[in-house]
Protein backbone atom coordinates (compact mmCIF):
# COMPACT_ATOMS: atom_id res chain seq x y z
CA UNK A 1 0.00 0.00 0.00
CA UNK A 2 2.77 2.30 0.73
CA UNK A 3 4.23 1.90 -2.76
CA UNK A 4 0.99 2.74 -4.46
CA UNK A 5 0.19 5.81 -2.32
CA UNK A 6 3.42 7.68 -3.03
CA UNK A 7 2.83 8.10 -6.77
CA UNK A 8 -0.67 9.39 -6.05
CA UNK A 9 0.69 12.16 -3.76
CA UNK A 10 3.14 13.23 -6.41
CA UNK A 11 0.43 13.34 -9.04
CA UNK A 12 -1.73 15.61 -6.86
CA UNK A 13 1.23 17.94 -6.27
CA UNK A 14 1.96 18.12 -9.95
CA UNK A 15 -1.66 18.86 -10.74
CA UNK A 16 -1.72 21.74 -8.27
CA UNK A 17 1.59 23.22 -9.50
CA UNK A 18 0.37 23.06 -13.11
CA UNK A 19 -2.66 25.14 -12.19
CA UNK A 20 -0.51 27.98 -10.66
CA UNK A 21 0.20 30.65 -13.21
CA UNK A 22 2.93 33.24 -12.45
CA UNK A 23 2.69 36.31 -14.59
CA UNK A 24 5.70 38.59 -15.23
CA UNK A 25 4.22 41.23 -12.93
CA UNK A 26 3.86 38.70 -10.09
CA UNK A 27 7.40 37.47 -10.67
CA UNK A 28 8.75 41.02 -10.50
CA UNK A 29 6.93 41.78 -7.24
CA UNK A 30 8.23 38.57 -5.62
CA UNK A 31 11.80 39.33 -6.62
CA UNK A 32 11.49 42.91 -5.34
CA UNK A 33 10.30 41.61 -1.98
CA UNK A 34 13.30 39.28 -1.79
CA UNK A 35 15.76 42.04 -2.69
CA UNK A 36 14.44 44.50 -0.10
CA UNK A 37 13.86 42.02 2.74
CA UNK A 38 16.30 42.27 5.75
CA UNK A 39 17.20 38.62 6.15
CA UNK A 40 19.85 39.43 8.81
CA UNK A 41 17.25 40.13 11.53
CA UNK A 42 16.14 36.55 11.76
CA UNK A 43 19.70 35.36 12.54
CA UNK A 44 20.66 38.18 14.90
CA UNK A 45 20.34 37.58 18.65
CA UNK A 46 18.60 40.33 20.59
CA UNK A 47 21.05 42.79 22.15
CA UNK A 48 21.60 42.52 25.90
CA UNK A 49 20.38 45.51 27.88
CA UNK A 50 23.12 47.87 29.17
CA UNK A 51 24.06 48.18 32.86
CA UNK A 52 22.24 51.54 33.06
CA UNK A 53 19.07 49.97 31.58
CA UNK A 54 19.18 47.04 33.98
CA UNK A 55 19.94 49.07 37.15
CA UNK A 56 18.29 52.35 36.24
CA UNK A 57 15.33 51.93 38.59
CA UNK A 58 17.58 50.94 41.50
CA UNK A 59 19.89 53.96 40.99
CA UNK A 60 16.93 56.34 40.86
CA UNK A 61 15.57 54.87 44.10
CA UNK A 62 18.98 55.23 45.80
CA UNK A 63 19.28 58.88 44.71
CA UNK A 64 15.84 59.60 46.14
CA UNK A 65 16.81 58.07 49.49
CA UNK A 66 19.97 60.22 49.65
CA UNK A 67 17.93 63.40 49.09
CA UNK A 68 15.48 62.39 51.84
CA UNK A 69 18.27 61.59 54.33
CA UNK A 70 20.02 64.90 53.59
CA UNK A 71 16.81 66.75 54.37
CA UNK A 72 16.34 64.87 57.64
CA UNK A 73 19.92 65.56 58.79
CA UNK A 74 19.60 69.25 57.91
CA UNK A 75 16.40 69.51 59.94
CA UNK A 76 17.96 67.76 62.95
CA UNK A 77 21.01 70.06 63.01
CA UNK A 78 19.02 73.24 62.42
CA UNK A 79 20.52 74.23 59.07
CA UNK A 80 18.58 75.91 56.35
CA UNK A 81 19.03 74.06 53.01
CA UNK A 82 21.32 75.84 50.58
CA UNK A 83 22.50 78.53 53.02
CA UNK A 84 25.22 76.81 55.04
CA UNK A 85 23.96 78.44 58.22
CA UNK A 86 21.57 77.67 61.00
CA UNK A 87 17.90 77.92 60.25
CA UNK A 88 16.24 81.09 61.46
CA UNK A 89 19.32 83.30 60.99
CA UNK A 90 19.71 86.02 58.41
CA UNK A 91 22.51 86.00 55.86
CA UNK A 92 22.81 89.77 56.22
CA UNK A 93 22.69 89.87 60.01
CA UNK A 94 25.92 91.24 61.53
CA UNK A 95 27.93 88.93 63.76
CA UNK A 96 28.10 89.82 67.42
CA UNK A 97 29.72 88.28 70.47
CA UNK A 98 28.07 90.61 72.95
CA UNK A 99 25.96 89.24 75.75
CA UNK A 100 23.26 91.32 77.38
CA UNK A 101 24.10 92.03 81.02
CA UNK A 102 21.93 90.47 83.69
CA UNK A 103 19.40 92.64 85.40
CA UNK A 104 20.85 94.11 88.58
CA UNK A 105 24.51 93.79 87.52
CA UNK A 106 27.02 96.34 86.28
CA UNK A 107 30.07 96.13 84.05
CA UNK A 108 33.18 95.12 86.06
CA UNK A 109 35.85 97.78 86.41
CA UNK A 110 39.19 97.49 84.62
CA UNK A 111 42.33 97.30 86.70
CA UNK A 112 45.71 97.68 85.00
CA UNK A 113 47.91 96.73 87.94
CA UNK A 114 46.47 93.31 88.82
CA UNK A 115 45.15 90.08 87.34
CA UNK A 116 41.70 88.75 88.16
CA UNK A 117 41.27 85.28 86.61
CA UNK A 118 37.58 84.89 87.32
CA UNK A 119 35.07 82.50 85.84
CA UNK A 120 31.39 83.33 85.33
CA UNK A 121 30.52 79.74 86.35
CA UNK A 122 29.97 80.92 89.88
CA UNK A 123 28.02 78.95 92.51
CA UNK A 124 25.87 82.03 93.27
CA UNK A 125 24.63 85.17 91.52
CA UNK A 126 27.19 87.33 93.29
CA UNK A 127 30.61 85.78 93.84
CA UNK A 128 32.76 84.51 90.98
CA UNK A 129 35.28 81.71 91.25
CA UNK A 130 38.86 81.87 90.04
CA UNK A 131 39.93 79.59 87.19
CA UNK A 132 43.14 77.63 86.76
CA UNK A 133 43.78 77.67 90.49
CA UNK A 134 46.13 75.26 92.24
CA UNK A 135 44.86 73.75 95.49
CA UNK A 136 46.96 73.31 98.63
CA UNK A 137 46.40 71.35 101.82
CA UNK A 138 47.48 74.04 104.29
CA UNK A 139 47.99 77.76 104.77
CA UNK A 140 51.74 77.23 105.05
CA UNK A 141 51.88 75.47 101.68
CA UNK A 142 49.79 78.23 100.11
CA UNK A 143 52.06 80.94 101.54
CA UNK A 144 55.16 79.19 100.22
CA UNK A 145 53.70 78.88 96.73
CA UNK A 146 52.44 82.49 96.69
CA UNK A 147 55.80 83.95 97.70
CA UNK A 148 54.26 86.30 100.28
CA UNK A 149 52.59 85.96 103.66
CA UNK A 150 48.98 84.89 103.06
CA UNK A 151 46.71 86.02 105.89
CA UNK A 152 43.63 84.27 107.23
CA UNK A 153 40.30 85.14 108.89
CA UNK A 154 40.45 84.48 112.61
CA UNK A 155 36.91 85.56 113.63
CA UNK A 156 34.36 83.91 111.36
CA UNK A 157 30.66 84.82 111.68
CA UNK A 158 29.83 81.08 111.72
CA UNK A 159 31.49 77.79 112.59
CA UNK A 160 33.71 76.55 109.78
CA UNK A 161 33.68 72.85 109.01
CA UNK A 162 36.13 72.93 106.11
CA UNK A 163 38.78 75.30 104.72
CA UNK A 164 40.07 75.24 101.16
CA UNK A 165 43.33 76.89 100.02
CA UNK A 166 44.06 77.81 96.40
CA UNK A 167 46.30 80.06 94.32
CA UNK A 168 45.95 81.46 90.80
CA UNK A 169 49.02 83.41 89.73
CA UNK A 170 49.43 85.75 92.75
CA UNK A 171 45.78 85.66 93.86
CA UNK A 172 45.38 83.64 97.06
CA UNK A 173 41.96 82.40 98.14
CA UNK A 174 40.66 80.80 101.33
CA UNK A 175 37.12 79.38 101.38
CA UNK A 176 35.56 78.65 104.76
CA UNK A 177 32.51 76.38 104.57
CA UNK A 178 30.01 75.94 107.38
CA UNK A 179 26.65 74.26 107.73
CA UNK A 180 24.68 77.37 106.81
CA UNK A 181 27.11 79.80 105.18
CA UNK A 182 30.30 80.13 103.12
CA UNK A 183 32.92 82.87 103.44
CA UNK A 184 35.50 83.56 100.72
CA UNK A 185 38.63 85.56 101.56
CA UNK A 186 41.06 86.75 98.89
CA UNK A 187 44.26 88.77 98.82
CA UNK A 188 46.81 89.76 96.22
CA UNK A 189 49.69 92.23 95.84
CA UNK A 190 48.60 95.43 94.12
CA UNK A 191 45.31 97.35 94.10
CA UNK A 192 41.81 97.10 92.68
CA UNK A 193 38.73 94.99 93.29
CA UNK A 194 39.55 91.25 93.32
CA UNK A 195 36.21 90.07 94.72
CA UNK A 196 34.73 89.17 91.36
CA UNK A 197 31.41 90.54 92.68
CA UNK A 198 30.19 93.36 90.46
CA UNK A 199 26.55 93.38 91.51
CA UNK A 200 24.51 96.42 92.39
CA UNK A 201 23.69 96.90 96.07
CA UNK A 202 21.26 99.28 97.67
CA UNK A 203 23.46 99.83 100.74
CA UNK A 204 27.12 100.76 100.29
CA UNK A 205 29.22 102.08 103.17
CA UNK A 206 32.83 103.32 103.12
CA UNK A 207 34.89 103.76 106.30
CA UNK A 208 38.54 104.28 107.15
CA UNK A 209 40.14 102.23 109.89
CA UNK A 210 43.86 101.93 110.71
CA UNK A 211 44.81 103.65 107.46
CA UNK A 212 42.68 101.33 105.33
CA UNK A 213 39.59 102.34 103.34
CA UNK A 214 37.01 99.58 103.82
CA UNK A 215 33.92 99.32 101.60
CA UNK A 216 31.04 97.06 102.59
CA UNK A 217 28.01 96.35 100.41
CA UNK A 218 24.61 94.78 100.99
CA UNK A 219 20.86 95.20 100.94
CA UNK A 220 18.33 95.99 103.66
CA UNK A 221 21.01 96.45 106.35
CA UNK A 222 22.41 92.97 105.66
CA UNK A 223 25.84 92.74 104.02
CA UNK A 224 27.64 90.20 101.84
CA UNK A 225 30.81 91.94 100.59
CA UNK A 226 33.80 93.84 101.97
CA UNK A 227 36.81 95.16 100.01
CA UNK A 228 39.86 97.12 101.16
CA UNK A 229 43.51 97.94 100.41
CA UNK A 230 46.38 98.17 102.86
CA UNK A 231 50.20 98.16 102.77
CA UNK A 232 50.50 97.29 99.07
CA UNK A 233 47.88 94.51 99.09
CA UNK A 234 44.24 94.37 98.06
CA UNK A 235 41.68 92.23 99.90
CA UNK A 236 38.11 91.01 99.53
CA UNK A 237 35.72 89.08 101.74
CA UNK A 238 32.28 87.80 100.74
CA UNK A 239 29.61 85.58 102.26
CA UNK A 240 26.84 83.66 100.52
CA UNK A 241 24.25 84.45 103.20
CA UNK A 242 24.02 88.14 104.25
CA UNK A 243 25.17 89.05 107.77
CA UNK A 244 25.14 92.22 109.85
CA UNK A 245 27.68 94.98 109.30
CA UNK A 246 29.11 94.32 112.80
CA UNK A 247 29.74 90.65 111.97
CA UNK A 248 31.33 91.47 108.62
CA UNK A 249 33.59 94.18 110.03
CA UNK A 250 34.63 91.92 112.90
CA UNK A 251 35.74 89.32 110.36
CA UNK A 252 37.65 92.00 108.42
CA UNK A 253 39.43 93.22 111.57
CA UNK A 254 40.47 89.65 112.42
CA UNK A 255 42.46 89.15 109.21
CA UNK A 256 46.08 88.55 110.20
Amino acid sequence: MTLTSEPRKRNKYNEIMERIQVTPEMHERIMERIRTADITKANTAPAKPSLWTRYQKYMVAAASMIVVLAGVLAAQHGFAPGTGQEAGTSLNAPETNQTAPRSGTSVPPQASDMKTPYSTNAPSDRAMIITGAQSYDSLAALTKAAGYHVKQVNALPFKSEQTQYSLSDKLAELVYTGSNNVLTFRMQPGSGDISGDYGDYSDTRIMTENGASITIKGNDKRFTLATWEQNGYTYSMSVQQPISSEQLLAAVHSVK
